[in-house]
């Protein structure tokens, strides 16, 4: 249950239909693993943070000092928000990947072949910009579609579309059936849905694994 510092802090959101204070409360129970660089993080947790998405696990090749300076930056912007290394994660309801550089393609190459989540967004802030949301394997993400873990060169659109998997991992973690499986092409423009695998590829050892969570 919200208490009253927590409806006046959240009042403008708890307003929207599509949130109310049982959306709220979703987000103060959620935990989510998020995947970036460094300088791609101060406006993911903006967003994340912001909103009250409870427990935050941060995979970000920072030092431990930059990882102190976002905790204290955090307490000041949201006291209801934790902030804690990845490796400390047990049992997430997100994975957020912000694929700005290829160290961070690769650790999500990785944690695909690991296939230890349920549920997934990836922002690509190069082209191809993608941005896929998974709610369950099949497909893995690199069957959904071979270019969301290409090399990557960090691209003019990058702003744009990690506003808009933000946006989409707040209607995700507020959702009470998550939507199925999307992908969305932006353009710098215009973002429109694309096509993409729907299904495991022949003999994926990722996609044939049993399903489990962070």
């Amino acid at each position: 249950m919200l208490t009253d510092a927590q409806i006046d802090r959240y009042s403008r959101q708890i307003i929207l239909p599509e949130m109310g204070g049982i959306g709220q409360e979703r987000l103060l129970a959620a935990s989510v693993a998020l995947l970036a660089e460094v300088d791609d993080l101060s406006p993911m947790l903006e967003y994340l943070g912001g909103a009250g998405v409870g427990r935050i696990y941060l995979e970000c090749f920072a030092e431990a000092d930059a990882l102190a300076t976002i905790r204290a930056e955090m307490a000041q912007l949201n006291p209801d928000v934790r902030i804690e290394q990845a490796a400390q994660a047990q049992r997430c309801d997100l994975l957020m990947v912000i694929a700005g550089s290829n160290r961070v393609i690769e650790a999500a190459r990785q944690a695909n072949r690991r296939g230890n989540f349920n549920r997934v967004i990836l922002a690509r802030l190069g082209e191809p910009f993608l941005l896929s949301m998974q709610s369950s394997r099949p497909p893995c993400l690199a069957c959904a579609n071979p270019a969301i873990l290409a090399p990557i060169q960090r691209g003019a659109s990058a702003v744009p579309i990690a506003a808009l998997a933000a946006a989409e991992a707040l209607r995700l973690l507020i959702a009470n059936a998550p939507p199925a499986w999307r992908m969305i092409e932006f353009n710098g423009w215009q973002a429109r849905s694309t096509p993409g695998a729907s299904a495991a590829g022949p003999g994926c050892p990722v996609c044939l694994a049993p399903a489990c969570r962070l």
